[in-house]
């Protein structure tokens, strides 16, 4: 819930990850929702092409809750994205911030937890039912 209000309150964002062809691959959120996507060609600058793709980038009203405009699947993409290799901000209007010390801290916890329940049910599910 930190991650997804994190980015969900934030007006606008625009990043930029390298493409494999040399340029960039660009992506426009708001209020945690993939606003619009696009691409700029290699040896381009690009400018022009984030003004352009944030200018008819779908408009987003903020709205209520931690997941008031985009589902928490689309959100969670949006963040994979985000933090995956190579990402760079491009502008950011609000604050994009977690807690120091909030639940992500315990995240391998809470994961290795999750496989161990996983690999359990799949193990009784090889056994016959009594």
């Amino acid at each position: 819930c930190q991650r997804l209000s994190s980015v969900a309150g934030i007006a606008q964002l625009v990043a930029a990850r390298p493409a494999f062809d040399g340029g960039w691959e660009l992506h426009v959120v708001r209020h945690g929702r993939l606003a619009a996507a696009g691409t700029v060609p290699p040896h381009a600058h690009p400018m022009p092409y984030v003004e352009a793709l944030v200018a008819t980038a779908e408009t987003v009203r903020p709205g209520p809750g931690a997941a008031p405009r985009a589902s928490a699947e689309e959100m969670e993409c949006v963040l994979r994205w985000l933090e995956s290799p190579g990402v760079r901000l491009v502008e950011v209007d609000g604050t994009w911030s977690c807690p120091a010390h909030g639940a992500e801290s315990v995240r391998r916890w809470i994961d290795d937890a999750y496989r161990d329940t996983d690999s359990r049910m799949v193990e009784r599910a090889g056994r016959p039912m009594r």
